[in-house]
C-alpha cells in the first residue's frame, strides 16, 4: 500500500510542478491524474494488484471524505481506456459548455450580477447566425452579424433592465433573468418555430474522421472545438497579462477602484 500512495502522491506533485512551471491555469492534482492514466494505459500489464488495492480501501474507508480522483483511475484504467473515443468526444463537446461557463463567470465576478438568462443570448446569436445565412449564404458574415444583433441587443436590455439592478439583491436579479429566460424562449418559439435548425457547414469542414469501422466524428465540431480552446487561452492571457485584464481583476475584486 505504501508503494501505491507514494506513486499516487508522486503524480499529484508531478502535476503541480508541471502548473507552476508552465503557469497552467489547471489545478496540479488534475494534471497528475492525467499523468498517472497515461502511465497506466501505457503499462503492458496494467495496474498492479497492489494498485488496486490501495484504490478499493482509499474507496471503502474515505467514502465520506475527499477521494482524489486517482482512485478511480487506478481501479477501473482498462474501463477508461476502452471508453477511450467517448470520453474524448465528450471533452471535445464540453469546450463550448466551457466558453459559455467563463462569459458568466466574469460577468458575476466583475459586475456583481446574476445572470441566469445568460445563456440565452447565446441561443439569441445562434438562432440570429442561422437567419442571416439564409439571407448571405455565408457563415462567416452570419457568425459577424449574429454575434454583433446580440451585443446590440444586449446593450439594449442593459440600458432598459440591468443598470437598475445592479445595486439590488442578488434576489432580485435571479428574479429578473429567470423571467427573462421564459421570455426569449417564448419569442423564439414565435419567430422560428420549434423545428431543429442548422446552417450550411463550409466544404472544407463538411467531412469527418473516422474512429472505428462504426463510428466517426464530424470536422467541423473539432474545429469549434478548436475555435473556443483558441478564445479560452486568449481570455486567459488577456486577463492574466495584459494591463486590461489586470484593470478587471481589480474590479473584481475592488468594484469602487
Amino acid at each position: 500500500m505504501t508503494a501505491a500512495l507514494a506513486l499516487l502522491l508522486a503524480f499529484q506533485l508531478a502535476g503541480e510542478a508541471l502548473r507552476v512551471a508552465l503557469h497552467l491555469p489547471v489545478p496540479g492534482p488534475v494534471i497528475g491524474m492525467a499523468l498517472l492514466l497515461v502511465y497506466l494505459i501505457l503499462r503492458p500489464e496494467g495496474p498492479s494488484t497492489e494498485l488496486r488495492n490501495t484504490a478499493g480501501g482509499l474507496l471503502q474507508n474515505l467514502s465520506l471524505l475527499f477521494v482524489p480522483a486517482g482512485t478511480g483511475v487506478m481501479l477501473h484504467v482498462g474501463r477508461l481506456a476502452d471508453e477511450a473515443w467517448p470520453i474524448a468526444i465528450a471533452l471535445v463537446a464540453s469546450t463550448v459548455l466551457g466558453l459559455l461557463a467563463a462569459g458568466l463567470t466574469l460577468i458575476f465576478g466583475i459586475m456583481g450580477v446574476v445572470n441566469l438568462a445568460h445563456g440565452s443570448f447565446y441561443m439569441l446569436g445562434a438562432y440570429l447566425a442561422y437567419s442571416l445565412s439564409g439571407h448571405f449564404g455565408s457563415l462567416a458574415l452570419a457568425i459577424v452579424g449574429g454575434a454583433l444583433l446580440s451585443v446590440v441587443f444586449g446593450l439594449a436590455l442593459e440600458w432598459l433592465l440591468f443598470r437598475h439592478f445592479y445595486h439590488r439583491d442578488h434576489l432580485d436579479q435571479v428574479l429578473l433573468t429567470f423571467g427573462l429566460i421564459y421570455i426569449f424562449e417564448e419569442l423564439r418559439s414565435i419567430l422560428w418555430g420549434d423545428d431543429v435548425h442548422g446552417v450550411p457547414i463550409p466544404k472544407v469542414l463538411d467531412w469527418s474522421i473516422p474512429l472505428t469501422d462504426t463510428l466517426s466524428y464530424p470536422v467541423y465540431r473539432l474545429f469549434i472545438s478548436g475555435v473556443c480552446i483558441a478564445l479560452a487561452v486568449a481570455l486567459y492571457l488577456l486577463i492574466s497579462k495584459t494591463r486590461l485584464g489586470m484593470k478587471i481583476r481589480a474590479g473584481a475584486f475592488n468594484r469602487d477602484m
